[in-house]
């Protein structure tokens, strides 16, 4: 390139507005492909797109570009993409780039993926077979934006980004803190979750929290909540806090208050009082602190109240799921989402319901709210069975919307346990009552789910052996994991009560379970308590020796008898 040649570049490179470099480019009577690069790329630096940018991209000839004019080029139109008129000169450069595979460096490469990446460019995929030939020689940016484009293109090269994650892995240490949250962030979208590669950034993510702008720290926490929420609890906390002493903006505050839900965090008291100083509290807000057990119920009601707190039929359903979660008094949303029924959705009526049947205090209005959503026109199946439970909490009975359950389709595990519970409830003679759909793999059911179900099956005195065989080994891998002792209680009282009805062999499994319980009884009410001996002692009488089970019932009557002591 002669001296007057590049003297020209960078004055269009460096002209102070996208017209000036344009008017500068055409008033030279002869420029070749590099100045139209610069002009391209000062248009691209200041995402202007003026009327001249059409006649500029014809200007542009793929077949002449050489690499580092290709990957500027990309680049370029990456960022006005939304311009009319790039998508064919885009399509041109993505073909010459396949062509020019072999001469990309690993600069090249990762800018163009990034590139291919911003526009959505699915095609040119195959850019992504080079990366294991140029990854060591990689920038941390380079790298970040190798995982940032593999996320966006959804490539199912898992060999690529396994090549990826191990380099991320070493080189962990000279990452950047924007470098450092971008790839936490990539590797959190993946369908295949690199535990070990999120392990070691999560360490650094802590350490470099100081360098980190308010924004990096809350992508860094959202990814590390979506990947390992339980492992993650402790780093998630740190990371939001670090985020709130530098102000985020309402958008990070919503991400940062998510994250901190996700992993069933404490939200503190910065973050209650960040929320509480915004004029206008989004949902998203009270949703996380309802969610993080911070006291949210006040500033809920207030919001209501006072207007400060408004939206459209999802969002009353989601603040009404809100004031259910805390125990909140109110019956303005109540009215509001009953007022609102025919324009929610399916999961949103479901909320409603849940709620109105939890809000014990707003008993009128919570009435009216369920026995409307019963006449509303439902076509979801799990709506139908939700729409049920909630009359049957309250005491409602609707046969029609009992007669339906013969007729529903598609059902969750969790749908048929309930409507299994339902039923029995109300001892419903029907076509169905769910049993019968309900095979010997129970791996999908929860523990309350177990739970109804085995109630149910008890209230009915049906003798499915297979099924309850099934239910009581299912329970046994749930204990350590997500059993309350609530649920111990009720399945200990159902299978007592089966054991009337000849299922009778269970003696060892309820004296496990009833062990579990005393282990764990500061978390039992009462009543649980006395339900658990009751049954205990219910199934042990029809033992023709004396059973195993009687250590762990007389030390459930002893505690029922010190928190109810016999008066003198």
């Amino acid at each position: 390139m002669s001296r007057r040649s590049r003297r020209l570049a960078q004055d269009i490179a460096a002209a102070p507005s996208a017209h000036a470099a344009w008017e500068l480019l055409r008033s030279q009577a002869n420029f070749d492909q590099i100045h139209v690069a610069a002009c391209l790329h000062r248009m691209a630096t200041q995402q202007a797109s003026p009327p001249a940018l059409q006649e500029l991209l014809s200007y542009v000839e793929p077949e002449k570009l050489d690499v580092d004019m290709l990957a500027i080029n990309c680049w370029s139109l990456a960022k006005l993409h939304k311009a009319p008129g790039t998508q064919a000169l885009w399509r041109r450069l993505v073909s010459r780039a396949e062509l020019q595979r072999p001469e990309f460096s690993a600069r090249h490469l990762s800018n163009l993926l990034w590139s291919v990446a911003r526009c959505r460019e699915t095609e040119a995929k195959s850019l992504l077979e080079e990366l294991p030939r140029q990854v060591q020689d990689m920038s941390p940016q380079g790298l970040a934006n190798c995982f940032w484009a593999i996320s966006k293109l959804q490539g199912d090269n898992l060999q690529v980004v396994d090549v990826l994650a191990n380099e991320a892995k070493l080189r962990a240490s000279e990452l950047k803190a924007q470098d450092l949250t971008s790839i936490l962030w990539s590797a959190s979208t993946f369908a295949v979750r690199f535990n070990d590669l999120i392990r070691v950034l999560a360490e650094h993510a802590a350490i470099c929290a100081p360098q980190q702008s308010a924004r990096q720290l809350t992508n860094a926490a959202w990814a590390l909540a979506t990947v390992s929420p339980e492992q993650m609890r402790k780093t998630v906390e740190i990371i939001v806090q670090k985020a709130l002493q530098r102000g985020p903006l309402t958008r990070d505050l919503c991400n940062l208050s998510w994250a901190l839900a996700a992993v069933r965090g404490q939200a503190s008291p910065l973050m209650v009082e960040t929320i509480e100083g915004l004029q206008h509290p989004t949902v998203g807000l009270i949703w996380a602190l309802c969610v993080t057990r911070a006291c949210a119920g006040p500033l809920l009601m207030a919001g209501v109240r006072t207007g400060r707190l408004s939206g459209g039929p999802a969002e009353v359903a989601q603040l009404l799921w809100c004031q259910a979660t805390v125990r909140a008094t109110g019956s303005e949303l109540l009215t509001a989402a009953t007022e609102h029924l025919p324009e929610l959705s399916s999961v949103d009526v479901s909320r409603c319901v849940w709620a109105a049947a939890i809000l014990e205090s707003e008993l009128p209005a919570a009435k009216q709210l369920v026995l409307q959503a019963a006449e509303v026109s439902l076509h979801d199946a799990a709506t139908v069975v939700q729409v049920s439970w909630s009359l049957t909490r309250l005491q409602l009975y609707v046969p029609q919307l009992l007669e339906r359950f013969s007729f529903l389709e598609a059902l969750r595990p969790q749908d048929m346990a309930l409507g299994a519970w339902v039923l029995a409830f109300w001892h419903f003679v029907g076509n169905r009552t769910f049993f019968e759909d309900i095979g010997a793999d129970l791996t999908y059911f929860g523990a309350q789910d177990l739970s109804n179900l085995a109630w149910a099956m008890a209230i009915q005195l049906v003798t499915n052996e297979p099924l309850v065989v099934a239910i009581a080994v299912a329970a046994q891998r749930k204990i350590s994991s997500e059993m309350t002792p609530q649920h111990l209680c009720n399945l200990i009282w159902s299978f007592a009560a089966m054991s009337w009805s000849g299922v009778n062999h269970f003696i060892p499994t309820l004296t496990r379970w009833s062990n579990e319980v005393l282990q764990r009884s500061h978390e039992v009410e009462t009543l649980g308590l006395a339900a658990t001996s009751w049954s205990l002692a219910t199934a042990t009488a029809r033992q023709p020796r004396r059973s195993t089970a009687g250590g762990a019932q007389q030390a459930l009557m002893d505690l029922s008898d010190e928190r109810f002591p016999m008066a003198d």
